[in-house]
């Protein structure tokens, strides 16, 4: 029975992706997209492959209000699932509440979908936010002012809780410009561990510069995460962490006709654990490429990860793999 639902699922999914018409300039109606991966780890001795799609609708606007829904699944996993369910009112022009299941947002990367972002998964970087609960997906009521995706300057308000009982306050604010931009995100969190609430924040900086077809960024992310929290239930100790992370990214664009894009890039980070254990660090390299043409995009990712574990212990890298991606917008 659950081989014929999944079936079924999958099948409404793929028929909806091949029935629905080009992109058109405009955000309502549906989009979304299918992905087909694979990743080896050298290092680990592991590999793995998945068939990823997602399905977003927007609703027309109705007297100031649009609806915004998402379900993605991966085909080999046999999962499917609501990803995000909220409601936008546009109190006036680039002022906009919303409410409802949405990102937990705090750094550059993590705003971006799965089609901006150049490398095919999330960075080691924001994976390990996830790992900390400083990014996710929950129940959001939130406040935009100003641009969010152009030209300007803006920010946001945002009161989240999760179905764990953690209640958050996450403050963002951003310049952006043809050239170049900046961005600043705060977050302070009442976190339910057991019987007891405990407070961790997190804040994240970015600088990006633009110019031409070439992109520079640099993200740094700092915070305080409690004992008792799954940060220290991996690595230990009575006290709180205070964990820093700095990335590093650089890419360039050649267009040799109009509808293709070729984009090489090169991505670092480095990673604290504890800052009064700096021997516990973490350095990763990403070297990839992404062409796209059209709605369709083709991503190649080669990566190392080196761990040290102690002021005379050598850096161990662990973790060395190539990832492929093919993926088709709709």
């Amino acid at each position: 029975m659950r081989k014929w639902t999944r079936a079924t699922l999958w099948g409404g999914l793929l028929l909806a992706l091949v029935t629905l018409p080009a992109p058109a300039a405009a955000k309502e109606g549906f989009h979304g997209y299918i992905s087909a991966f694979g990743n080896a780890d050298t290092g680990r001795g592991t590999a793995r492959s998945d068939v990823e799609a997602e399905l977003r609708y927007e609703s027309p606007r109705f007297h100031d209000f649009t609806a915004h829904i998402a379900i993605e699944g991966r085909f080999f996993k046999g999962t499917l699932g609501l990803e995000d369910a909220w409601m936008d009112y546009r109190i006036r022009k680039q002022r906009h509440l919303s409410l409802g299941l949405s990102k937990k947002i705090l750094g550059l990367e993590y705003a971006e979908g799965r089609f901006e972002r150049l490398t095919i998964h999330r960075s080691p970087l924001y994976q390990k936010l996830a790992d900390l609960g400083m990014v996710g997906r929950q129940l959001n009521l939130r406040y935009t002012h100003g641009p969010q995706k152009r030209d300007g300057n803006g920010f946001s308000v945002a009161l989240g809780a999760d179905g764990n009982r953690d209640y958050n306050l996450i403050l963002s604010g951003h310049h952006r410009h043809a050239l170049w931009g900046a961005a600043l995100w705060g977050l302070l969190e009442s976190r339910k561990i057991g019987h007891h609430r405990m407070w961790v924040y997190g804040e994240s900086a970015a600088l990006w510069f633009t110019p031409h077809r070439h992109r520079l960024r640099l993200e740094v992310f700092h915070g305080r995460d409690q004992p008792r929290s799954e940060f220290a239930k991996l690595f230990g100790g009575a006290q709180h962490v205070m964990y820093l992370g700095i990335k590093g990214e650089a890419a360039t664009a050649f267009v040799p006709v109009s509808a293709l894009r070729i984009e090489p890039f090169f991505q670092t980070a480095f990673w604290y654990d504890d800052l009064r254990d700096p021997a516990h660090n973490t350095l990763h390299f990403t070297l990839g490429n992404r062409v796209v043409y059209r709605r369709l995009k083709f991503s190649l990712n080669l990566e190392t990860q080196g761990d040290q574990r102690g002021t005379t212990a050598r850096r161990h890298y662990n973790h060395k793999g190539v990832s492929l991606e093919v993926l088709l917008a709709f």
